[in-house]
């Protein structure tokens, strides 16, 4: 069975495993083709909420589940912009996004299985294994909803072998500063800490850096470039020549550029590639 990227990324109100949830973010991507979902059936994005309501002999306040909030992380919070705070309005009860996500995450991994079917092998142990779910640190969104998963007592939805981390495939790219490279790969809507772009962001990354591997392996010498009013990453194939009944010279250089977030290939004549609308990230990596 093919196998199912999912990059996943929690907002939280603590750093650790049962900590609580603010939103949960995911999109499919596949690195070797560098496609990333932006939007649609492929994303998911929920704001979550964990109701207070008093509770017990003595009516004291508490939270519907059993997860935590940190002090120091809620004032960070309230430290953050605007954007990044609108991205939690309208939150949906934690077990219900929980559920939903489960739900989505199923579908992409077994699109051709009734959802019914999953949910019910689910309760079996059962888990898709062919579902690679990474993060931006394999410990710490992994971790952060599995202890939420149990809070509200629904099974995790991966296999324990699933997880991978971004910052392994960086290091193994020769990518030092993991920070810098997220910063050259923004998600669409450009809001830190917005669980969704944030996912994105990462996926872009993690292609960019596969393809830093990939070209690695095969002892290819190519030129990564940027566009430099949209933003996305292009791998240089070559140099060509067109013949064509359209008004370009016969004979005249081309330069073949391939998308590392949809894998279109284009074509251009090399002194407009190169007259600045274009700026090099990495020059010819062998």
């Amino acid at each position: 069975m093919k196998t199912v990227n999912v990059m996943i990324d929690d907002e939280t109100w603590g750093l650790t495993p049962g900590s609580d949830l603010r939103s949960v973010g995911a999109c499919v991507f596949d690195p070797k083709s560098g496609y990333v979902a932006e939007s649609g059936p492929d994303t998911f994005y929920l704001a979550t909420e964990n109701p207070v309501a008093r509770r017990g002999l003595l009516l004291r306040k508490r939270a519907r589940y059993p997860l935590t909030r940190d002090p120091a992380t809620v004032d960070w919070w309230n430290g953050q912009s605007a954007e990044a705070r609108a991205a939690f309005a309208r939150p949906v009860d934690l077990a219900a996004v929980l559920e939903m996500f489960t739900h989505w995450l199923l579908a992409k991994a077994c699109p051709d299985q009734p959802l019914e079917k999953l949910v019910a092998d689910l309760a079996t142990g059962w888990r898709p294994r062919h579902l690679r779910i990474w993060s931006h640190g394999a410990n710490f969104d992994p971790g952060i909803m599995e202890a939420a998963f149990r809070a509200v007592g629904l099974p995790v939805p991966w296999f324990y072998r699933s997880p991978r981390d971004t910052r392994t495939c960086f290091d193994d790219a020769g990518i030092a500063d993991h920070e810098a490279w997220l910063a050259q790969h923004p998600g669409p809507l450009g809001i830190l800490h917005h669980a969704l772009d944030d996912a994105i962001c990462q996926a872009r990354a993690v292609c960019s850096a596969q393809w830093i591997l990939a070209d690695a392996l095969g002892r290819r010498e190519r030129e990564l470039v940027r566009h430099a009013r949209r933003g996305g990453l292009y791998d240089v194939l070559g140099q060509g020549e067109l013949q064509s009944a359209r008004q370009i010279a016969e004979g005249e250089s081309m330069t073949v550029y391939r998308s590392l977030i949809d894998g279109r290939i284009w074509v251009r004549p090399s002194a407009e590639f190169r007259d600045g609308r274009f700026s090099p990230v990495m020059e010819r990596v062998a």
